[in-house]
């Protein structure tokens, strides 16, 4: 039997049930931040992304919240509510890389008639598989 068996990939998605209001949901998405800050993780951004901080990382050129690109959002940077609650509308993500793995923490919201349920996904991926599948696109 060979137990040299190599994970490419995993996903989990955070139990949230708990959650029922943005502000809930907020403090939960700093404290699975701040985790990754106390690690071995630093924030990770895109060759095709800009390499922005703070509130740059989602404003638009006159200085309005607008976060449509697919780049991840400054995971260092606390949201105001009002930020967060117009940002999570879209999915948004931080990403993070650490000891050759790329960690991708998602997150948005959705307000059903039944209430309030807010998606947190994270995706961890070998980071230097992930380049060459990149590159292969190209």
């Amino acid at each position: 039997m060979n137990n040299n068996i190599a994970i490419q990939s995993a996903s989990l998605r955070a139990s949230t049930r708990t959650i029922k209001s943005h502000f809930a949901a907020k403090e939960f998405v700093e404290e699975l931040k701040l985790q990754f800050k106390k690690g071995r993780w630093q924030r990770y951004i895109d060759e095709l992304c800009s390499a922005l901080t703070g509130r740059s990382t989602f404003l638009n050129e006159i200085g309005k919240i607008e976060q449509l690109e697919a780049c991840a959002l400054d995971p260092d940077y606390k949201l105001s509510d009002k930020e967060w609650k117009f940002l999570m509308q879209s999915t948004q993500n931080y990403e993070w890389i650490g000891d050759g793995v790329l960690a991708k923490l998602t997150v948005g919201f959705n307000d059903f008639v039944r209430g309030l349920e807010y998606p947190v996904d994270f995706d961890f991926d070998d980071f230097l598989l992930k380049l060459r599948e990149a590159k292969k696109t190209f």
